[in-house]
């Protein structure tokens, strides 16, 4: 049984994530070559917390003693790079149990799967975790788009039985035939939706749908503050908290009032 705090990663959280690699992502539209401030994913941190109502956020290593000393009331989630190959992906377990001030927390690791014999090097990585200390992932599959339905459905399944695994991080492409699917896959774990760089609009249209088939809730990044970090001049204002607080809002409404279908 693990000892990191998982009680609140329940239905209905919203949780944003500020760890991207993708520079561009964080760009001002005035800067179309010059590389992006790395501040400047600790500044979306800020917002959030200045926003207020959302539940958590992902960061990354480098920034969890950062935010949670900024950011207290917020869950942190450790948001480890993608990980290309099972050796990539045990190290990044390994690191997520090694140092004291990351083994007590989730950590976010996302992993493309492009047939069932990923599974292996997964399982492995997370026994080998899980002997070394505290393991509680949320794990963000991306699957190629060749693979079969059934074959996701397996996968999901051996996800979902594995101990260590505490969430799923899911893209909506499709969000009626995916949100069944994943949500008659992920058994005894919540699945949230990722936002994938969609604007807003976008992303929570298809999250709408998606909640009515089982979607748990929302760990989403640009989609919530891309916009608004693209036009920014600098830092935070009035104006981006009130955006933010709108939007973290109005996708908390969607657990609310509508039930399942």
């Amino acid at each position: 049984m693990t000892n990191v705090d998982t009680a609140w990663l329940k239905r209905g959280i919203i949780v944003a994530a500020a760890d991207h690699s993708d520079a561009t992502l964080l760009r001002y539209a005035t800067e179309a070559d010059v590389d992006a401030d790395p501040q400047r994913l600790r500044r979306i941190v800020a917002l959030c917390a200045n926003a207020a109502g959302a539940d958590g956020v992902v960061v990354r290593p480098a920034d969890v003693e950062w935010a949670r000393k900024r950011c207290p009331n917020l869950h942190v989630v450790v948001g480890f790079p993608d990980a290309l190959s099972g050796d990539e992906l045990m190290r990044s377990i390994r690191a997520a149990v090694a140092k004291p001030y990351l083994a007590k927390l989730p950590a976010k690791i996302g992993f493309e799967i492009s047939g069932q014999h990923f599974m292996s090097s997964l399982s492995a990585a997370c026994s080998t975790g899980s002997t070394h200390g505290d393991l509680a992932l949320v794990a963000e599959p991306y699957f190629s788009a060749s693979l079969a339905t059934k074959d996701r459905c397996t996968i999901l399944r051996a996800l979902s039985s594995l101990k260590c695994v505490v969430a799923l991080k899911l893209d909506v492409e499709a969000p009626v035939d995916t949100a069944v699917l994943y949500s008659r896959s992920s058994g005894r774990i919540p699945w949230y939706a990722r936002s994938e760089g969609l604007d807003y609009a976008t992303f929570y249209a298809r999250v709408a749908i998606a909640k009515r088939f089982g979607c748990a809730g929302v760990v989403a990044g640009a989609a919530l503050w891309r916009s608004e970090m693209a036009t920014c001049a600098v830092g935070l204002n009035p104006e981006l908290i009130s955006v933010m607080r709108r939007r973290i809002d109005q996708l908390r409404q969607l657990w609310r009032n509508e039930p399942f279908a």
